[in-house]
């Protein structure tokens, strides 16, 4: 501890801070805290900077245990927290706020240091006389709501707890402490670990129940601390599953006709004409499905050349379009977006095929198909080619 007087709130069991800190090229901010009592004390802690709240919600000390929190190593760590908020990096200035959650005895000091001055400062300012008292509990996603079918989410119950004395209040994680379960198992399903996992299009509720049973309210009575009720904490959040559904084309192609060469290359990434598409993966609302790494899948039907079938086609998924058109992936990219080049054709003589083209993304081993589109190809000699579309009226007539 610093060596100082540190002062002790009210009745000596629940202790709370409001302490400016700073940091530059001379000074460090260090907070101190200090459980006295004989058991275990969970902690309320944040940061004030730059008009943003850092939190930290699973700090909990040992009976008679002592830490140090340095502000500059918390800082420049840049580990979000559950809100997925940092310190900012640039941030010197802020304030640091605490409040023990258990009527246990617990006492704190923020020191800032001077490295030529010493101790330039020393806070203690305390003002709740009791502990912090439940006031609910948040589902929060580690990543983000809404996911894709079959993707998984980890979500976390963060226990809100309020000042009695009035102020904003702090969070502590209570994720493994709490009963999960989903209000729709045919939209998610939720593990006892909390982990949530798509199963269908729509949205329900992730619910967490039988939590730590905490004080709802404390009342202060002559240096003592009295609590009126006790509660299971427990709280429900709102997620939503996307189910591949459409497309939508968010960039025409452009085409240049390419000569192949004579006879053509079947191995080259060129089958005549140069064409791709982009597009967008929409779900069962037709909203973007911004997930990456989704992995579209072709299937080719009813090809006909020059009006006559082609007997060795077999309908079967396979990777799209965009492995065959230079520079862009096999998967979406974070916008739920990718490349498609939908057909050429190649030939030493004049030929016209027809084809039924569907489109599909693979999530977990299963195809949502999402698009089936006829097209016309042709090409006149030395590999030159062209596109009719056919129905859908996503592409422009005759490429």
């Amino acid at each position: 501890m610093v060596d100082s007087h540190v002062q002790n709130e009210g009745n000596g069991w629940a202790g709370s801070g409001a302490n400016p800190w700073h940091l530059d090229a001379d000074t460090e901010s260090y907070a101190f805290l200090a459980n006295l009592g004989d058991k275990p004390a969970r902690i309320g802690f944040k940061v004030w900077a730059n008009g943003q709240i850092y939190y930290l919600d699973s700090l909990q000390l040992v009976p008679h245990e002592t830490r140090m929190i340095d502000l500059r190593k918390l800082r420049d760590a840049q580990e979000a927290d559950f809100k997925k908020d940092t310190i900012a990096a640039e941030a010197t200035d802020g304030s640091v706020l605490w409040l023990g959650l258990d009527n246990v005895p617990v006492m704190g000091r923020l020191a800032v240091v001077t490295r030529h001055g010493g101790l330039a400062s020393s806070y203690d300012c305390c003002t709740c006389q009791c502990a912090a008292q439940y006031s609910g509990t948040e589902i929060e996603p580690v990543t983000a709501c809404p996911i894709a079918v079959t993707n998984t989410d980890q979500e976390t119950a963060e226990m809100y707890m309020a000042p009695p004395c009035g102020g904003s209040g702090y969070y502590y994680d209570i994720t493994s402490q709490v009963s999960w379960g989903s209000s729709n198992t045919g939209i998610f399903t939720v593990s006892n670990s909390g982990l949530l996992t798509g199963v269908g299009g729509g949205s329900a509720l992730a619910n967490a129940n039988d939590g730590p049973y905490e004080c709802g309210n404390w009342a202060g009575n002559g240096g003592y601390c009295n609590c009126t009720y006790y509660t299971n904490a427990s709280g429900s959040g709102p997620c939503s599953v996307q189910t591949p559904t459409s497309l939508k084309v968010l960039k025409h192609p452009t085409i240049s006709m390419t000569y192949i060469g004579s006879p053509c290359d079947d191995t080259s990434s060129y089958y005549g004409i140069d064409i791709a598409v982009l597009y967008q993966v929409l779900d069962q609302n037709g909203q973007p499905m911004n997930n990456s790494n989704m992995e579209p899948q072709e299937e080719v039907l009813n090809v006909v050349d020059n009006g006559q079938s082609e007997d060795n086609t077999t309908p079967n998924w396979a990777d799209v379009g965009p492995t065959e058109y230079p520079g862009t992936s096999q998967f979406t990219n974070s916008s739920g977006q990718f490349y498609d080049a939908p057909f050429g054709t190649c030939s030493t003589a004049p030929v016209v095929f027809t084809q039924t083209q569907k489109i599909g993304i693979l999530l977990s081993g299963a195809v949502f198909p999402v698009r089936t589109k006829n097209w016309t190809t042709s090409s006149s000699s030395g590999g030159h080619g062209s596109i009719n579309n056919g129905t859908g009226g996503d592409i422009s007539n005759t490429r």
